[in-house]
């Protein structure tokens, strides 16, 4: 009986790889229709970025996108010739993809705002809203591979030979095809690793209070009420700090900071709210009496950053 059970396993899979190599072939087989098709019908003045893109598509396109004959029908009816009519195509997925990524971001602060901010309790609900912002798959519309199709991928090797000869819309164009360079197969894909529960919210409540921050002269730096995330908020406060009167002190003391959570040297005292206050430069740590600050022991965060990201890898 066991012999049995073992035969028609094998026959199963033996089956159904060949299956998989008769699919490989018969792609391949369209995809070199097609180009010929697409290079006879626009001429050979598109005919590296119909190879190119038509290789591209062949490689992501999966079973349940349709057989070969849907791939052919696919590329001639997606495929936009140079001119006008690509410039319109560019310019469409420009501005569809700024309305994307824009709508993305603000729902991601949203669904964060509670666990970020720490403006009341948190509970495991909010990190679960925190856990569950929407992903859009848009190989499902194909509309990932109607890009692949006629913005192309260029490898970084590619990039750095021929780059310096392309115009600003040439490059342009190219990080477009950047967008959907490779396909990850779902199944194939191994579950996502579940941080600890003394882990999981490392990133996420990383914030600090700039205006517990002294100077080395012993003056607070930032206004009241300041409160900067590890590292978005840090980068973007060096930035924001170029509009503003006298910046370099401060955008030195972030620099300082940054290098202190690098080096893990950093006060773990000063991580999240707190009552101490931190001289950067020395990485002396103070607390206030009466109106002075007297200097007070502390301990460092001392590679906790590096579990974390050990976990993660």
């Amino acid at each position: 009986m066991r012999i049995y059970f073992i035969i028609i396993v094998s026959i199963f899979f033996m089956g159904n790889t060949h299956a998989q190599e008769e699919n490989h072939k018969d792609l391949a087989d369209a995809a070199f229709k097609v180009k010929e098709k697409l290079i006879s019908q626009y001429g050979t003045e598109d005919s590296a970025r119909i190879i190119r893109g038509v290789d591209q598509v062949n490689a992501q396109w999966f079973p349940e996108d349709g057989s070969a004959t849907d791939f052919m029908n696919f590329c001639l009816k997606q495929f936009v010739p140079s001119g006008q009519d690509l410039d319109g195509m560019f310019s469409n997925i420009e501005q569809q993809f700024e309305n994307i990524r824009g709508y993305q971001r603000e729902l991601a602060l949203a669904l964060d705002y509670p666990v970020v901010t720490k403006s009341r309790k948190v509970t495991e609900m909010d990190r679960l809203f925190s856990k569950s912002k929407p992903k859009e798959d848009f190989y499902k519309s194909k509309l990932a591979l109607a890009i692949a199709l006629n913005f192309p991928h260029y490898t970084n090797a590619e990039k750095e030979k021929t780059g310096a000869e392309w115009t600003r819309k040439k490059w342009a164009k190219v990080r477009i095809g950047d967008l959907f360079d490779y396909r990850i197969n779902p199944d194939k894909e191994p579950d996502p690793l579940i941080l600890p529960d003394e882990l999981r919210d490392y990133t996420s409540l990383y914030i600090l209070s700039m205006d517990h921050i002294l100077s080395p002269g012993m003056e607070i730096l930032f206004p009241e009420g300041t409160r900067l995330n590890s590292h978005n908020g840090l980068r973007d406060e060096i930035k924001g700090l170029y509009s503003r009167k006298n910046p370099l002190p401060r955008q030195r003391t972030i620099n300082t900071i940054v290098t202190h959570i690098i080096n893990q040297t950093i006060p773990e005292c000063l991580i999240g709210e707190t009552v101490y206050y931190w001289e950067p430069v020395s990485n002396q740590v103070f607390v206030k009496e009466k109106g002075k600050y007297v200097k007070t022991d502390f301990t460092t965060e001392n590679d906790r950053r590096y579990r974390v990201l050990h976990h993660n890898m």
